[in-house]
């Protein structure tokens, strides 16, 4: 019943599903899902944990409660609907390259900015930067942070495979289209050799 990777995607794949079934479109998709972000963070902070391990790791599938809940889909969604919204938007780019610049020009700066004011600032209302609940909660002023500079990263992305020739190593493209594949393959082998190293 941990909250994990795989129990979180299948959340987010049902969620999604239900999304398309409403018709809605990406854009709302993402706004839907950064106000999923905000509520698990401010539902860190008003709704206590409940006392009932089971109840509290069931409500681990949504939000960050003292169960163990590594994904909660409240907390991760925002990362599958901003690829969901990027994914639909990028094929109808016409002028990727004068783009790419622009986003890497915008990007990598606001990024850079908000993480040097979340490393050198304390902030009562956000869990410490670099902290198991950080990490387990990714609240949504590091997550939006952290979508601005993968979006950057995608922009300098284009840019080096127009520079190798506009086609990818195959390794990488092997690995891109079986991701998920290996991912769950090294799943398999993690979880025993980590209980027997135990």
């Amino acid at each position: 019943l941990q909250s994990d990777i795989l129990t979180f995607a299948g959340l987010a794949f049902l969620l999604m599903a239900l999304f398309r079934k409403l018709r809605l479109n990406s854009a709302v998709i993402l706004l839907i899902s950064i106000v999923m972000s905000v509520f698990a963070l401010v539902a860190w902070h008003v709704i206590p944990s409940p006392a009932n391990y089971l109840a509290s790791q069931m409500l681990a599938f949504f939000i960050i409660t003292d169960a163990e809940a590594y994904f909660p889909l409240f907390c991760y969604f925002i990362f599958v609907a901003f690829g969901f919204f990027i994914g639909g938007y990028y094929p109808r780019i016409k002028d990727k390259k004068a783009l790419s610049g622009r986003v890497m020009a915008i990007c990598f700066p606001a990024a850079a900015i908000y993480y040097i004011f979340r490393f050198t600032l304390e902030t009562a209302f956000l869990p410490e930067l670099g902290s198991d609940l950080q990490y387990n909660m990714k609240p949504a002023p590091d997550a939006i942070a952290t979508c601005l500079f993968t979006l950057g990263f995608l922009a300098l992305l284009y840019r080096f495979v127009e520079l190798i020739g506009g086609k990818l190593p195959k390794i990488v493209s092997h690995f891109s289209k079986y991701i998920n594949n290996y991912y769950c393959l090294s799943y398999l082998f993690i979880l025993p050799v980590q209980t027997i190293l135990i």
